[in-house]
């Protein structure tokens, strides 16, 4: 018998991933490649790439770096009509760097830019956007992490709400 996936949701951030060429250390690079990470990004884009019909709901700055991942999520199969644009706040980013510990470990190393950033702002709201309601609805699953009510107070408000806003299931 063969059942058709069913469909998930994650709520979270995400954020364009700056790694220096030939890892080296953030000083002494010149040249970046660029990628997107962020927990619930991460699953979505895996999930939708594996043919399991995803929806991530977020926010994003209403700039290049928003444009970037948006289109890299589209490209990867998620679905984003529930991803909100802000244009007062950024798409957060981080720098991923390859540090060298005193035992001669190469260990990654994490610089995050994300306070005040657009899915900073994600909040109990954001469960009342009709393009989440219908996500969430349509979802056997919803996913989020540690990560997401973390971020902020409205995005603690949000997780927090998450529970009111899911469909009743029949017990």
């Amino acid at each position: 018998m063969t059942t058709s996936p069913s469909t998930v949701s994650t709520i979270g951030e995400a954020m364009v991933v700056l790694l220096p060429e030939g890892q080296l250390p953030v000083a002494k690079a010149r040249e970046y490649r660029t990628g997107v990470g962020g927990a619930e990004f991460n699953v979505a884009s895996s999930l939708a790439r594996l043919g399991v019909p995803t929806h991530w709901i977020s926010r994003l700055g209403d700039d290049g770096f928003g444009d970037y991942i948006l289109e890299t999520a589209r490209h990867d199969g998620v679905l984003t009509d529930a991803v909100e644009r802000d244009d007062h706040r950024p798409t957060g980013l981080y720098v991923k760097e390859t540090v060298v510990s005193a035992d001669g470990d190469r260990r990654p190393r994490m610089h995050y830019y994300r306070s005040e950033s657009a899915a900073s702002q994600l909040g109990a709201d954001t469960l009342r956007h009709e393009a989440t309601r219908a996500a969430i609805t349509a979802s056997a699953i919803v996913h989020t992490s540690g990560i997401t009510p973390a971020l902020s107070d409205s995005t603690a408000l949000l997780v927090g709400g998450l529970g009111d806003a899911l469909p009743e299931t029949p017990s």
